[in-house]
């Protein structure tokens, strides 16, 4: 699909710079701000790399889209680098001949991922703004293909960087003497949204099982071991409780991971449920989150979760620990499996409690993360250039 939306009414026009076809938190936040950013008159249109679930979305939602080569600059080996900024580069001229035609106002990269978007503002004399999502190396393992001072020399030239979480900012900012940053939290609901989402949440009663859920691309980074390796420190006491891991686990780690507890025949006591549409509807029956990533730049599903009221359990860093609300909201911990475990076991003996964390995280998640400040915070960031 390739066509041209007219600018009828002189509203501002950005072009969204995807990194990935999937339906992942990166892509989720853009689908919803650019839902939240129509009732400030943009016109929005997006440039993917592949067909594929987030398309398909687009296309539902009548988004116009634009496949163009779009590579990662960051991989786990250097080989194929060339290959990659060449692609990159080319894209980059295809927008920027586009945006100089006049069909874009601003430029708007969706992740630190790929560089395209840089290089079309550079080419296009147009604005750049850069939504940081990810810290690279310390979540996915991902090395830049040339090194961190070639990143942050195109980081600079952006005439916006927006963050998702201050830990982020100051972790990919250490060292740089840059103003331009700006914290935005993710925008996970609209009012619309939560509405329906009441309508779901379910009234406290007692329940015969304790479900734990954990969602998110099974990987090293996510961290689904620790979680398997903590309920495996329960379960045997608390034969009334399950781990529900909710997401892709395909790739070599979660491959590996699967093959264990498969082996030892865990049967519905630790079950894994492969990339879902509609995840909400398992977190809706489970009791509690848990998020076990060292380095989650902002945790959507913990937002998600919250908004059902169910308690989140999260490791004690990134930015994680600027949404959960220790003994509030949640429970935050530190050290491994065993503090994990030990956590876990507090609101398994005491679901009342777990109820009660909950109850206080859906106010939170109405309070800071609402998908209408979201987009008006990004608005006022691209209406300033």
């Amino acid at each position: 699909m390739e066509n041209e939306s007219k600018n009828k009414n002189n509203n501002m026009r950005v072009l969204f710079i995807a990194h990935c076809e999937t339906l992942y938190g990166a892509n989720r936040s853009l689908l919803g701000l650019i839902e939240g950013l129509k009732a400030h008159g943009v016109e929005s249109s997006v440039a993917c790399p592949k067909h594929g679930p987030f398309t398909e979305e687009l296309s539902k939602q009548k988004i116009v889209y634009h496949i163009l080569p779009i590579k990662y600059w960051a991989s786990q080996e250097k080989r194929g680098r060339w290959d990659r900024l060449w692609n990159n580069f080319i894209a980059g001229l295809k927008i920027a001949i586009w945006a100089r035609s006049g069909k874009f106002d601003f430029i708007y990269s969706n992740s630190s991922a790929t560089p395209t978007g840089a290089f079309a503002a550079t080419l296009s004399f147009k604005p750049h703004i850069w939504h940081i999502r990810e810290y690279g190396y310390l979540d996915y393992g991902l090395e830049l293909d040339w090194g961190e001072k070639f990143f942050k020399f195109w980081l600079k030239r952006a005439a916006a960087v927006i963050f998702i979480s201050e830990n982020l900012k100051s972790t990919i900012l250490s060292g740089l003497k840059f103003k331009k940053g700006k914290v935005i939290y993710n925008g996970v609901f609209s009012k619309e949204q939560l509405e329906k989402i009441k309508k779901e949440r379910e009234i406290y009663q007692p329940k015969k099982n304790f479900i734990f859920i954990i969602m998110g691309q099974v990987d090293r980074g996510k961290n689904q071991r620790e979680a398997v390796e903590a309920f495996e420190l329960i379960m045997n006491k608390y034969p009334e409780t399950k781990l529900w891991i909710v997401g892709d686990y395909r790739p070599k780690a979660g491959a590996e991971l699967k093959k264990e507890c498969d082996a030892k025949n865990y049967g519905e006591r630790i079950m894994f449920f492969d990339f879902v549409q509609e995840p909400f509807k398992l977190l809706a029956q489970a009791d509690c989150l848990l998020t076990c990533a060292r380095y989650e730049g902002f945790g959507r599903t913990t937002v998600e979760a919250m908004a059902y009221g169910k308690p989140v359990i999260g490791f004690d860093g990134a930015g994680t620990q600027e949404i959960v609300l220790n003994g509030k909201t949640g429970l935050l911990y530190d050290g491994g499996a065993k503090n994990l475990a030990k956590n876990m076991e507090k609101l398994v003996t005491n679901p009342k409690w777990a109820y009660e964390l909950g109850r206080e995280g859906v106010k939170r998640a109405e309070s800071k993360f609402m998908l209408e400040d979201y987009a008006r915070n990004v608005y006022q960031v691209i209406n300033n250039l």
